[in-house]
């Protein structure tokens, strides 16, 4: 059976939410300290601005935007990182659990947590992979369901 892709996702973008709260809350206190007529003032404000930006804003948009998870007919296959990409790819015959978890804000923005437990060589779970934050979780889980049993009975028939 030749393998396909069923679906490539990345977080929810709600997991942006707090990156999103600190940007504003950084943009206020820096338009006043730019508008105000001291240089030194507008200089230390820009210059932890800048700080605070980079660390709590884009950084976690970064690792949210170069972070994917793909699911395909034989595999889910992870990929992160910016200078140096990492990767890590699950073949589905060695899915042994699979469990949604959905908090109240996940259920409201239609996300959640897939965790997949992976076994080991002697059969039992050994690993586990969580997905934090996934869009469509209940879809996703029910597609990593399905083709994961799919791929029991063809291991067994």
């Amino acid at each position: 059976m030749t393998e396909r892709e069923v679906v490539r996702l990345r977080a929810h973008a709600a997991s942006l939410a707090a990156p999103a709260a600190v940007l504003l809350a950084v943009a206020a206190p820096l338009g006043w300290a730019v508008g105000s007529a001291e240089p030194r003032l507008r200089t230390g404000a820009g210059a932890l601005a800048a700080v605070v930006v980079t660390w709590w804003v884009l950084r976690p948009f970064v690792r949210w935007w170069t972070t994917t998870w793909t699911l395909t007919t034989h595999r889910l296959s992870l990929r992160w990182g910016v200078l140096s990409r990492h990767g890590r790819d699950v073949p589905l015959r060695r899915v042994a659990d699979l469990s949604l978890r959905r908090s109240v804000l996940q259920r409201l923005v239609g996300s959640g947590t897939v965790i997949i437990e992976i076994a080991g060589r002697d059969g039992e779970a050994q690993e586990r992979v969580v997905l934090d934050d996934v869009p469509q979780a209940r879809r996703v889980y029910a597609e990593l369901a399905r083709l994961t049993a799919g791929r029991a009975r063809e291991e067994d028939g």
